[in-house]
């Protein structure tokens, strides 16, 4: 069924791509490990910043990523290549000294 997330455990489940997601949802998990890897938040400062989410969701999804460490940081490091592989292939049109002569 379309549409349809696989429940892993109570706080995390599976989109349609295979990604790990907050349960009921479409938030990833790799975008909470994302604040918490580079601002180096802990698991209550992420509660407050996402009160979306229950303190319970919130350690589901790095215990997750802890679990799944390495294939998550090799998802990510994919990921952030096709990034920059789209960018290569498609450079702006405007240099930003054009832009900002427009403004």
């Amino acid at each position: 069924m379309a549409g349809t997330l696989k429940t892993i455990s109570p706080h995390i489940a599976f989109d349609s791509k295979g990604r790990p997601v907050i349960a009921g949802g479409k938030f990833k998990v790799s975008i909470l490990v994302g604040y918490h890897k580079h601002w180096s938040l802990s698991a209550e400062q992420l509660v407050y910043l996402f009160p979306q989410f229950s303190k319970p969701e919130i350690y589901a999804a790095l215990l997750y990523y802890y679990e799944n460490q390495p294939e998550m940081d090799a998802a990510a490091d994919r990921e952030q290549a096709e990034i920059d592989e789209f960018f290569r292939k498609h450079p702006p049109s405007i240099t930003r000294a054009q832009l900002e002569a427009r403004l």
